[in-house]
């Protein structure tokens, strides 16, 4: 049987009792494999695509505990919570020595096939980083070190992801500007985009710095020479950003909007 993609809608929580039974499913899945040995376990990791498919989709559709709707994230099930751990377990498992000679593959050709296969990349470190982090900052610490010491080449990944992030930021203070011109003028569609923007830049100042905090090496990768300044961008976009939420959130004041309450949380967390 393969594995099930975890879907937007099967983060609900303990609300919706057909996506918990998803989740439990997911979750007695994962449990079977980290039980197999390690000669079984590395079969399965590296021949089902429907086993990468699964934690891919939930690392990218878990709700991180910065989210918008993090109220939706508090008092999960029991069947989240296990399903969570042992997520990070397989993870962890692909990653450590322990099971040399024991059927997994020797560490250069596990780094090879984690690398070549994109078992791992470098969004999936930051997911990781941003939904575990600030809960068990230890055991990410040690997953990533583990990840950086088995195969060095993400390194030079991380370094190549800021040039892109760079100007997406840039793209991200242009539209926001844009919107707010709009939203003046009592454009709500605009003031929502607005809001978005401020979730955005939410989102990409938690998740850069779980990472930073859990593998304070990471930084030196993200400041690396190069063109352009990622902390040039980020100061630029958090200094004209900000202003721009927080003058059209007290304009609509007088007439609070889900938006509205929505962005309040995300300018403070920012």
């Amino acid at each position: 049987m393969p594995f099930l993609p975890f879907l937007p809608n099967d983060d609900k929580g303990i609300k919706d009792a057909a996506t918990d039974c998803c989740v439990q499913l997911i979750s007695a899945d994962l449990g079977h494999l980290l039980k197999q040995d390690a000669k079984s376990f590395w079969s399965t990791v590296l021949n089902d695509t429907s086993l990468h498919v699964c934690i891919d989709s939930y690392l990218r559709f878990k709700r991180r505990g910065h989210d918008r709707r993090a109220d939706d994230v508090q008092g999960t099930s029991a069947a989240e919570q296990q399903l969570a751990r042992r997520v990070l377990m397989v993870l962890m498992r692909m990653v450590t020595s322990y099971e040399d000679g024991k059927g997994a593959p020797p560490d250069a050709e596990r780094a090879r096939c984690l690398y070549d296969r994109w078992l791992l990349d470098v969004p999936k470190l930051l997911d990781v980083a941003a939904l575990y982090g600030p809960a068990n900052p230890r055991l990410v610490s040690q997953f990533l070190s583990s990840v950086f010491t088995l195969q060095p080449q993400y390194k030079g990944d991380v370094q190549g992801i800021v040039p892109p992030l760079i100007a997406n930021l840039g793209s991200v203070l242009q539209q926001a500007t844009a919107a707010a011109r709009a939203a003046s003028r009592g454009d709500a569609a605009a003031f929502a985009s607005l809001c978005d923007d401020g979730t955005y830049m939410l989102d990409v100042c938690a998740t850069l710095g779980a990472f930073v905090s859990c593998y304070p090496a990471g930084a030196a990768l993200l400041l690396a020479p190069g063109p352009g300044s990622l902390i040039g961008a980020l100061t630029e976009v958090h200094d004209q950003l900000l202003p721009l939420l927080l003058r059209h959130i007290k304009s609509s004041a007088s007439a609070p909007s889900a938006s509205a309450t929505s962005s309040t949380s995300s300018v403070g967390a920012v």
